[in-house]
């Protein structure tokens, strides 16, 4: 019997024909588009999703079970939301907070998850509808990795030619942030920003708020507690239109590991 490729495509939960010997391998033009031949490219790899959760979904991840109450929120966000992508006119959808005072508890799985379950929607409705999918529907956005690179940059110890070129990827990482239909800010919470770093921070969440361009936040720090780390102009757009979901319990890394599609 040949081995077919539904456990390594995102596309599994929607595909009919996923689990063909006929059809469902690495030479599917659907897992090509998402995932790329090798399995490191696609739409998922232009996304920035995390290795560790690239195969997980909303309907699909090991944190829905320890995490009930918070996914039926995010279950009914996303069922009112996805399909407001291909309205015009469309209502403001509230961004998410996703917050527990512990780490480990599933926040940054649950985010990935959204992610690639927009992902999927968009590239699927858009086939429905005779569109071309778009290739960047979606971003995850590693806060404390994106700011940790703006202080690199900004070192005046390494050579010009390298701050040059971090700077060039960092503003790039920012203009596709800005305006991707759904961005992913995993750890909004990160310590000791820069007053500089503010600046890039409130006019990349401000641009998206007056745009109504959706953004889910995850963080280990109420957003309530935010103004101790950011200015008030931050603090008041983050808080004025979000909803925290609160995520309960202790740790539960390594779940991930023992994930199996």
């Amino acid at each position: 019997m040949r081995k077919t490729n539904e456990k390594n495509c995102i596309l599994r939960g929607v595909c009919v024909k996923a689990g063909s010997e006929s059809h469902c391998n690495k030479l599917c033009p659907l897992y090509n588009s998402m995932h790329g031949h090798k399995g490191i490219g696609g739409r998922v790899a232009m996304a920035n999703i995390p290795k560790d959760y690239q195969k997980m979904t909303i309907s699909h991840n090991p944190v829905r079970e320890v995490q009930k109450q918070a996914y039926f929120l995010i279950d009914r966000w996303a069922k009112k939301f996805f399909p407001l992508i291909f309205e015009e006119n469309a209502e403001r959808i509230k961004p998410l907070y996703l917050y527990s005072k512990e780490v480990g508890t599933g926040k940054t799985a649950t985010a990935a998850s959204i992610a690639n379950s927009f992902l999927v929607y968009t590239f699927t409705e858009a086939l429905k509808r005779g569109q071309q999918p778009l290739e960047r529907p979606v971003y995850f956005l590693d806060f404390n990795q994106w700011q940790r690179e703006f202080a690199a940059f900004n070192n005046p110890k390494i050579p010009r030619d390298m701050g040059e070129k971090m700077a060039r990827k960092f503003y790039e990482i920012r203009d596709i942030a800005k305006d991707v239909l759904l961005l992913v800010v995993d750890d909004i919470g990160i310590e000791d920003p820069s007053n500089a770093f503010h600046g890039i921070a409130h006019d990349l969440i401000n641009h998206r708020l007056v745009n109504w361009l959706p953004t889910i936040f995850t963080s280990n720090v109420e957003m309530e507690d935010l103004l101790l780390r950011y200015d008030k102009r931050l603090f008041d757009r983050i808080r004025d239109h979000n909803s925290q979901i609160e995520f309960i319990g202790t740790s539960h890394r390594g779940m991930r590991q023992d994930f199996d599609v």
